[in-house]
């Protein structure tokens, strides 16, 4: 489940159900809710954009944080070895 108020623009999200890796655009308050844009580049055309916007309530349902993998020779255990 993701906090609304943490989306921020420097970082990547997955989103159940949709291909790739997504970025984090801008908010709109609508009358009743508030809804959240995401965009990436198209699978088959990179010069191409596809945007999604979903309610807060599918963003902290389906949109997740995509964690960096852990760089062990950044680790400062592991240096020196």
């Amino acid at each position: 489940m993701l906090d609304c108020t943490e989306l921020t623009k420097s970082k990547l999200y997955i989103i159940s159900g949709k291909p790739g890796q997504w970025h984090y655009s801008y908010s709109v308050d609508e009358a009743r809710s508030k809804r959240y844009v995401f965009w990436r580049f198209a699978a088959k055309n990179p010069n191409r954009r596809v945007t999604l916007s979903l309610s807060q309530e599918q963003t902290r349902r389906d949109v997740w944080e995509q964690r960096q993998d852990i760089q062990l020779t950044n680790l400062e255990a592991f240096r020196g070895l």
